[in-house]
């Protein structure tokens, strides 16, 4: 017997908020390294076609976010991945690597007392320059390379 799990849209989406309560309700059992989402959610008149197409081919997701496309020109890996170039490529045993901004979401704030932070890229050959970022400003400051 599989558990149930409630889905909860995320709040960096606001155009996902008008149907949040099918969200709410949407049941989902877990599906080889993921979710699936139930049958019963394909006859809610709301559900938007991404999803359905998700729930028609049963393809498996790691997190509800990796669904939710953040660009109107977005698609699946496994739409975006087809043609000549991808015609004998196995994506089941590709790497599957985080997207940059869920990668930048988890790298935490650091605080700097002065007036001057320093960014050193890391370093190495897959560094950058050493900047200066002056925070005379009000708020947050970035650096231009690495947005850190």
């Amino acid at each position: 017997m599989t558990s149930i799990t409630k889905v909860r849209p995320l709040s960096g989406f606001p155009h996902l908020l008008k149907f949040r309560q099918q969200f709410l309700s949407a049941e989902v059992s877990p599906f080889k390294r993921g979710f699936v989402f139930h049958q019963g959610l394909l006859s809610s008149p709301g559900v938007l076609p991404f999803f359905r197409n998700f729930i028609l081919q049963g393809f498996a997701i790691s997190r509800i976010k990796t669904i939710v496309t953040w660009s109107p020109s977005q698609r699946s890996k496994k739409d975006a991945m087809v043609g000549p170039r991808f015609e004998q490529t196995d994506l089941e045993v590709q790497p599957n690597t985080a997207a940059a901004i869920e990668l930048i979401a988890e790298e935490p704030i650091h605080y700097v007392e002065g007036r001057i932070a320093v960014c050193h890229g890391g370093g190495g050959p897959l560094g950058h320059p050493q900047i200066y970022i002056n925070l005379d400003r009000p708020g947050s400051h970035a650096c231009g390379y690495c947005t850190f």
